[in-house]
C-alpha cells in the first residue's frame, strides 16, 4: 500500500511564482473535466461554453451585478445577459434542488433565522427559489419552524445524510464533492490551512472484500463524525467542516485508444 500526503504550508512556494502556481493548480483541476469530455466526445467549444457559464454562475453567487460580472469576465453586457438566461434553464435544476437547500442549511447551523434574514443572506437568489428550497427542507425534516413574534427556522438535527436516486440529486451530490475538493486544494496550496487534509491511499483488495469499504464508512467514519457533531452542538467555538471520502478502481476511465469505438456524445 502506498500513501501520498503533503503538509500545507504558509511559506511562499519555493522556485515558482504565485501566479504560475495558481495557473498550474487550475490546469490540474481541469484535467478531470477534459478527461471526461474526451471519453464522451464532447467538442472543445461546448466545454468552453460550460466553463464560461460556470464562471458566470460563480460570480453571480458571490453577489456581483450583471455589469460587474461582464467587467470581471471581460465580456459584453449582451453576452452576460445570454449567460444569465442560460443558468435559469432546467439544465441547472440540480443546483436549485440540491445546492440551494444545502446553502440554507449551512446558514441555519449557526443560529435560527427568519425568512427575511435568509433572503438577505442570499441576495442573488430569487425569493421563489428560496421559498421552494425551504419547503423541501421542511418536508424532509432537515429544518423546523419556530413560531413566535418572529417566525424563525433552525436545523432539526446536527447531522443529516439525505440519499436519493433522482439524477438531479446525484448531480447535486457531485457538485458538493467537487466543491469540497476545491476548498481542500485552496487550503493546502494557498491558504496554509492546517485543517485542510488530503491523502490518497493506493492498495489492493479481493473482489469479495470491496463491500467492506462501505462498511468501514458506515460503522466507523459516519458513526464517529455524527458523535463529534453532537458534541459540538451549542459550542460557539465549533467550526463547520467538510469531509470527502471516495474510492474507485485505479484507472477505471477508458483510455484514449478506446475512444475510437465510443459513439456517445457529439463529434465534429
Amino acid at each position: 500500500m502506498t500513501s501520498q500526503f503533503n503538509t500545507p504550508s504558509e511559506e511562499p512556494q519555493q522556485g515558482i511564482s504565485d501566479a504560475e502556481m495558481q495557473r498550474r493548480v487550475i490546469h490540474s483541476m481541469l484535467l478531470p473535466v477534459v478527461r471526461l469530455a474526451r471519453v464522451f466526445g464532447v467538442p472543445v467549444r461546448e466545454v468552453a461554453n460550460f466553463l464560461q457559464v460556470a464562471y458566470f454562475q460563480e460570480l453571480r453567487n458571490e453577489g456581483l451585478t450583471l455589469r460587474e460580472v461582464s467587467q470581471r469576465m471581460d465580456i459584453s453586457m449582451r453576452s452576460a445577459a445570454r449567460l444569465s438566461k442560460q443558468i435559469k434553464t432546467n439544465f441547472f435544476l440540480p443546483e436549485r434542488e440540491h445546492e440551494l437547500p444545502r446553502r440554507i442549511e449551512f446558514l441555519l447551523w449557526y443560529e435560527p433565522l427568519s425568512m427575511p434574514r435568509i433572503v438577505r443572506e442570499l441576495p442573488q437568489v430569487p425569493v421563489e427559489d428560496i421559498e421552494s428550497a425551504m419547503e423541501q427542507l421542511l418536508k424532509e425534516e432537515r429544518i423546523v419552524r419556530h413560531d413566535g413574534r418572529t417566525v424563525t427556522y433552525a436545523v432539526s438535527r446536527g447531522s443529516s445524510r439525505i440519499v436519493r436516486d433522482r439524477w438531479t440529486a446525484r448531480i447535486g451530490a457531485l457538485n458538493s464533492l467537487l466543491s469540497n475538493v476545491c476548498s481542500v486544494t485552496y487550503g493546502r496550496f494557498f491558504g496554509g490551512h492546517p485543517r485542510a487534509f488530503a491523502r490518497t491511499l493506493s492498495f489492493r483488495v479481493r473482489p469479495q472484500d470491496v463491500p467492506q469499504l462501505k462498511a468501514l464508512y458506515e460503522s466507523g467514519i459516519w458513526a464517529r463524525l455524527r458523535a463529534m457533531d453532537e458534541d459540538a452542538s451549542g459550542d460557539p467555538q465549533s467550526v463547520s467542516m467538510n469531509l470527502t471520502v471516495c474510492w474507485s478502481e485505479y484507472e477505471s476511465i477508458p483510455n484514449a485508444a478506446a475512444d475510437a469505438g465510443n459513439d456517445s456524445g457529439t463529434r465534429d
